[in-house]
């Protein structure tokens, strides 16, 4: 696959940019770059539009300008997108470490951000994204008695960062697409899928997005490879 080239400012992102249709925007975590992505943009990129940027200091990429937070690296995709032309809403906001810390970014959005959480069996063999509305209840008995897993608990943050390469706070169903093992298996609660809209995290809690709820079901989730399973809580 061939790279090309974008000015933002003194740095230039290097992209691959593979097919046509809804737009898929991949964006590689530490220590890696858009080759990471090129597998998964075969597979897919007779359906969708697919876009891997290597971010500053990555790959192709040119690294100027240190930058000290990963709000500076998402700003740079931002201004990718600008450039490229493909509409998109998002909300910068402070670190969010609680549903209530995302109240000011849901009334701009017009979007509630759905609540993400990362479980486990007793073992250790069996993980599982849980997507349910921020404002209600987790209650554990629920959920294991529908899908049969016992002793569900909350999952170790080491174990986010090895399956999804997200940290602690930022976790989305976005991660997903790092999950190339496919140990995490996505469960939706029924209610998020009421709206018309859908708030998440672009793998970063300093930052918001809107999503069609049939765009993120119909089209994002299924080019992650991972078939969600809905429940009732």
């Amino acid at each position: 696959m061939e790279k090309k080239f974008v000015n933002i400012g003194r740095e230039t992102l290097a992209y691959l940019d593979e097919g046509q249709g809804e737009v898929v925007l991949m964006i590689h975590g530490n220590m890696s770059s858009s080759v990471h992505y090129e597998p998964l943009i075969s597979r897919i990129k007779d359906r969708y539009r697919c876009i891997a940027v290597d971010l500053r200091g990555f790959g192709d990429s040119t690294y100027h300008d240190r930058f000290d937070s990963l709000a500076e690296l998402a700003e740079d995709v931002n201004l990718l997108l600008e450039k490229l032309e493909i509409p998109f809403a998002h909300v910068d906001h402070p670190a969010a470490a609680t549903m209530e810390d995302l109240a000011e970014a849901d009334e701009v959005l017009g979007a509630a951000v759905c609540k993400n959480l990362l479980l486990c069996n007793r073992q250790c063999t069996d993980f599982y994204l849980l997507l349910l509305p921020g404002d209600k209840v987790f209650k554990t008995k629920e959920l294991s008695k529908q899908i049969g897993s016992s002793r569900l608990s909350f999952a170790a943050g080491e174990y986010m960062e090895e399956f999804l390469d997200i940290t602690p706070g930022s976790l989305s169903v976005m991660g997903l697409m790092n999950d190339r093992d496919m140990r995490v298996q996505l469960l939706i609660d029924a209610d998020v899928l009421n709206g018309e809209w859908i708030g998440l995290h672009p793998c970063i809690n300093t930052s918001s997005l809107r999503l069609r709820k049939d765009d993120l079901v119909g089209k994002v989730i299924p080019a992650l490879g991972h078939a969600p399973r809905t429940v009732h809580l």
